[in-house]
Protein backbone atom coordinates (compact mmCIF):
# COMPACT_ATOMS: atom_id res chain seq x y z
CA UNK A 1 0.00 0.00 0.00
CA UNK A 2 2.68 2.42 0.95
CA UNK A 3 4.63 1.66 -2.45
CA UNK A 4 1.02 2.89 -4.39
CA UNK A 5 0.89 5.86 -2.35
CA UNK A 6 4.33 7.03 -3.22
CA UNK A 7 3.79 8.07 -7.14
CA UNK A 8 0.17 9.81 -5.98
CA UNK A 9 1.70 11.89 -3.81
CA UNK A 10 4.66 12.71 -6.21
CA UNK A 11 1.84 13.68 -8.78
CA UNK A 12 0.24 15.61 -6.16
CA UNK A 13 3.30 17.61 -5.24
CA UNK A 14 4.27 18.51 -9.55
CA UNK A 15 1.09 19.61 -9.95
CA UNK A 16 1.13 22.45 -6.98
CA UNK A 17 4.75 22.70 -7.87
CA UNK A 18 2.96 23.82 -11.70
CA UNK A 19 -0.16 25.66 -10.46
CA UNK A 20 2.43 27.69 -8.50
CA UNK A 21 4.47 28.54 -11.38
CA UNK A 22 1.49 29.15 -13.40
CA UNK A 23 0.00 31.85 -10.47
CA UNK A 24 3.54 33.81 -10.86
CA UNK A 25 3.12 33.93 -14.61
CA UNK A 26 -0.17 34.92 -14.33
CA UNK A 27 0.66 37.92 -11.62
CA UNK A 28 3.47 38.98 -13.37
CA UNK A 29 1.60 39.28 -16.79
CA UNK A 30 -1.18 41.20 -14.77
CA UNK A 31 1.43 44.08 -13.36
CA UNK A 32 2.37 44.48 -16.99
CA UNK A 33 -0.61 44.81 -18.38
CA UNK A 34 -1.44 47.24 -16.42
CA UNK A 35 1.66 49.38 -16.70
CA UNK A 36 1.56 49.12 -20.48
CA UNK A 37 -2.18 50.52 -20.17
CA UNK A 38 -1.05 52.72 -17.94
CA UNK A 39 1.71 54.42 -20.46
CA UNK A 40 -0.87 54.28 -23.60
CA UNK A 41 -3.51 55.92 -21.75
CA UNK A 42 -1.05 58.35 -20.51
CA UNK A 43 -2.27 57.76 -16.58
CA UNK A 44 0.39 57.65 -14.02
CA UNK A 45 1.65 54.17 -13.35
CA UNK A 46 3.41 53.97 -9.73
CA UNK A 47 6.78 54.17 -9.37
CA UNK A 48 8.71 51.24 -9.73
CA UNK A 49 6.20 49.36 -12.06
CA UNK A 50 7.26 47.93 -15.14
CA UNK A 51 5.93 49.12 -18.61
CA UNK A 52 6.05 48.33 -22.13
CA UNK A 53 5.56 50.13 -24.72
CA UNK A 54 5.85 51.13 -28.49
CA UNK A 55 7.28 54.70 -28.88
CA UNK A 56 8.22 57.41 -31.59
CA UNK A 57 10.88 59.38 -30.44
CA UNK A 58 11.27 63.08 -30.33
CA UNK A 59 14.99 64.83 -30.30
CA UNK A 60 16.89 64.14 -26.76
CA UNK A 61 16.68 66.64 -24.63
CA UNK A 62 19.97 66.06 -23.18
CA UNK A 63 22.47 62.70 -23.72
CA UNK A 64 20.22 59.52 -22.92
CA UNK A 65 17.08 61.42 -22.20
CA UNK A 66 14.40 61.28 -25.00
CA UNK A 67 10.80 62.35 -25.33
CA UNK A 68 7.99 59.92 -27.30
CA UNK A 69 4.92 59.45 -27.71
CA UNK A 70 2.99 56.21 -27.37
CA UNK A 71 1.64 54.21 -30.17
CA UNK A 72 -0.61 51.26 -30.24
CA UNK A 73 -0.64 48.30 -32.89
CA UNK A 74 -2.99 48.43 -35.76
CA UNK A 75 -1.52 45.48 -37.18
CA UNK A 76 1.68 42.85 -37.04
CA UNK A 77 3.45 46.46 -39.04
CA UNK A 78 1.69 49.28 -38.74
CA UNK A 79 1.14 51.37 -35.14
CA UNK A 80 -0.94 54.48 -34.77
CA UNK A 81 -0.38 57.50 -32.34
CA UNK A 82 -1.86 57.40 -29.30
CA UNK A 83 -1.74 60.76 -27.74
CA UNK A 84 0.14 59.44 -24.82
CA UNK A 85 3.70 60.68 -23.93
CA UNK A 86 6.28 59.48 -21.86
CA UNK A 87 10.20 60.33 -21.55
CA UNK A 88 12.50 57.85 -21.92
CA UNK A 89 15.84 57.60 -20.24
CA UNK A 90 18.95 55.65 -20.93
CA UNK A 91 20.91 54.10 -17.93
CA UNK A 92 23.86 52.43 -17.98
CA UNK A 93 22.23 48.83 -17.46
CA UNK A 94 19.91 49.28 -20.89
CA UNK A 95 20.54 46.63 -23.17
CA UNK A 96 19.59 47.06 -26.68
CA UNK A 97 18.20 44.65 -29.11
CA UNK A 98 18.56 44.86 -32.92
CA UNK A 99 20.47 47.80 -32.67
CA UNK A 100 22.65 50.80 -30.25
CA UNK A 101 22.47 53.57 -29.02
CA UNK A 102 23.48 55.23 -31.94
CA UNK A 103 20.67 54.53 -33.84
CA UNK A 104 17.81 56.66 -31.19
CA UNK A 105 16.80 59.57 -33.10
CA UNK A 106 13.87 62.15 -33.87
CA UNK A 107 11.01 59.81 -35.46
CA UNK A 108 12.91 56.31 -34.53
CA UNK A 109 10.67 53.46 -33.81
CA UNK A 110 11.77 51.62 -30.55
CA UNK A 111 9.47 49.20 -28.15
CA UNK A 112 10.92 49.78 -24.66
CA UNK A 113 10.64 47.93 -21.16
CA UNK A 114 11.73 49.79 -18.42
CA UNK A 115 10.18 50.93 -15.05
CA UNK A 116 9.00 54.14 -13.65
CA UNK A 117 11.13 56.38 -11.90
CA UNK A 118 8.49 59.36 -11.90
CA UNK A 119 6.00 61.31 -13.46
CA UNK A 120 5.69 59.72 -17.65
CA UNK A 121 9.74 58.96 -17.11
CA UNK A 122 10.68 55.47 -17.96
CA UNK A 123 14.19 54.54 -17.36
CA UNK A 124 15.01 51.70 -20.14
CA UNK A 125 16.20 48.03 -18.99
CA UNK A 126 15.81 46.78 -22.70
CA UNK A 127 15.08 48.84 -26.34
CA UNK A 128 14.53 47.02 -29.74
CA UNK A 129 14.73 49.39 -32.29
CA UNK A 130 11.89 48.92 -34.76
CA UNK A 131 12.51 51.81 -36.83
CA UNK A 132 12.63 50.95 -40.71
CA UNK A 133 10.09 47.46 -39.21
CA UNK A 134 7.08 49.61 -38.32
CA UNK A 135 5.62 51.98 -39.67
CA UNK A 136 3.11 54.89 -38.36
CA UNK A 137 -0.47 55.81 -39.56
CA UNK A 138 -2.43 58.44 -38.96
CA UNK A 139 -5.32 56.46 -38.50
Amino acid sequence: MHHRALPLLASIAVAAAILAVVYDVTRRAQDMRSGIAAVAASQPARPGASVQAVVQLGPATRPGRYPAAVLARVDETTYRATGGRLTLELTPETRFVMGRAADLGPGGIVQVAGTVAGEQLVRARRIVILTGYIRVTAR
